[in-house]
């Protein structure tokens, strides 16, 4: 607050209006090491809201660290702690921009891309978490049937990117705090299993126990399957067969499936689904929670 110049978040719109932030382009040259890119500092504190994980932000919470531990070396706390909190304190703030975006009056437009860059933020987050996980479980998960079993979570995973991780979501009109679940309906549904089971086992907690940062959280209603509705975002082309739900395939043209250019099969680790230890939860809606 005291690098915003704000005494609480109710106040961050204010802080918005007077150019406490970056946009968009002007982190991306940073990030690319562009030509006379201008470089981030603490003192103006100018966050780039529409992308947290960015490189400027990334930069923005090293100068943080190195700021609060020269200013506090009473503090025992290690590093991942206080970058940790950091960013948890980053998407707060951004949560209260969202907030303040409509309180402001900010044109439709601008209302849709912050949900835009809240959805893909979303994904991006499952994509980081997801593979890390996989990463981290490589050479220790228990083998089973001969197969790697993490490894071929990490290829799934690897391949479906950033666009493949969730189901898409619309706002509701009569309530701010609920948004309306769209299907991937190309999507096989094992692959959607897998990317549950992924869930199951990645941890939810730092090491301090504390919740992993992430969204404000949102209801999210599903429609049974069949009749919720389906995601404009173009399916994923070039992905392995067996990736695409069977279903969705039969019903596309000859022309759409040689635009789609599916690969050869992958194998898939399904017989993890069926170790008891390992069984996913159950609902009504299983098949359009991902």
């Amino acid at each position: 607050q005291s690098l915003m110049g704000i005494k609480n978040d109710g106040c961050i719109g204010h802080a918005i209006q007077r150019g406490h932030f970056t946009p968009r382009e002007v982190a991306v040259a940073y990030g690319n090491q562009a030509d006379n890119a201008v470089s981030p500092a603490l003192e103006p504190f100018r966050p780039c809201w529409e992308d947290l994980r960015s490189p400027w932000n990334l930069a923005l919470e090293d100068l943080f660290v190195d700021r609060f531990r020269d200013e506090h070396p009473e503090h025992t706390m290690d590093q991942e702690y206080i970058r940790t909190r950091f960013r948890q304190r980053l998407e707060t703030m951004r949560d209260a921009i969202m907030v303040q975006v409509r309180q402001l009056g900010r044109p439709d437009l601008q209302r849709k891309k912050f949900s835009r860059n809240r959805r893909r933020e979303r994904r991006r987050v499952l994509f980081r978490r997801r593979k890390a996980w996989a990463s981290d479980n490589l050479e220790t998960m228990i083998q089973a049937d001969g197969h790697d079993t993490v490894e071929l979570l990490l290829q799934m995973v690897s391949l479906l990117g950033t666009d493949g991780m969730s189901t898409d979501e619309s706002a509701n009109e009569s309530d701010n705090n609920l948004c309306t679940v769209s299907a991937k309906d190309w999507r096989s549904p094992d692959i959607i299993r897998l990317l549950k089971w992924i869930d199951l086992h990645r941890p939810r907690h730092t090491a301090y126990g504390e919740q992993m940062p992430g969204n404000r959280p949102h209801r999210r209603l599903r429609l049974p399957h069949g009749k919720a509705p389906t995601s404009l975002r173009r399916p994923i082309a070039n992905l392995p067969i067996n990736f695409y739900n069977p279903v969705w395939l039969q019903g596309l043209s000859p022309a759409r499936k040689r635009h789609l250019g599916a690969t050869q099969a992958r194998p898939l680790p399904l017989y993890v689904l069926t170790w008891p230890a390992n069984s996913l939860p159950e609902n009504k809606d299983d098949q359009d929670d991902y």
